[in-house]
């Protein structure tokens, strides 16, 4: 399911200046992978990773190992996910990735955790 919020309205009649797009909190294993649906007509992207304590998202946690490995899928190559300069985080490392392009889908590989985490993928996109 994609949960959106509007964070700022530009005008009645145009696009929003932003838009927040997130996953439910999943229950991933080590290389399992998170994908979401996201809307192409935003350019400018930011993505993270929220890990959680429990699958009902009681508090948020720092994992102490894992990387975040995330790739797109756009309109202009709907085949096969891209992958983009700096698509990597650290899931000990609070930080998020960023990128230019319209994108349909974007997709996070968790990898090097050995315990099940609860992660939700939250990417926000801007029109300008």
């Amino acid at each position: 399911m994609v949960l959106g919020d509007d964070l700022q309205t530009k005008s009645h009649t145009s696009l929003l200046a932003a838009k927040k797009f997130q996953s439910e909190i999943i229950t991933i294993t080590n290389g399992q992978s998170i994908e979401l649906d996201i809307s192409y007509q935003y350019r400018h992207w930011f993505a993270g990773v929220i890990a959680y304590s429990d699958a009902q998202g009681s508090s948020i946690i720092q994992p102490s190992a894992g990387k975040y490995t995330f790739s797109i899928l756009t309109p202009t190559q709907p085949n096969g996910y891209q992958s983009f300069q700096n698509n990597e985080l650290r899931a000990n490392t609070p930080s998020q990735v960023n990128w230019a392009s319209n994108t349909d889908k974007v997709k996070v590989v968790i990898s090097d955790i050995s315990v099940t985490l609860y992660l939700r993928l939250m990417v926000v996109g801007n029109i300008s």
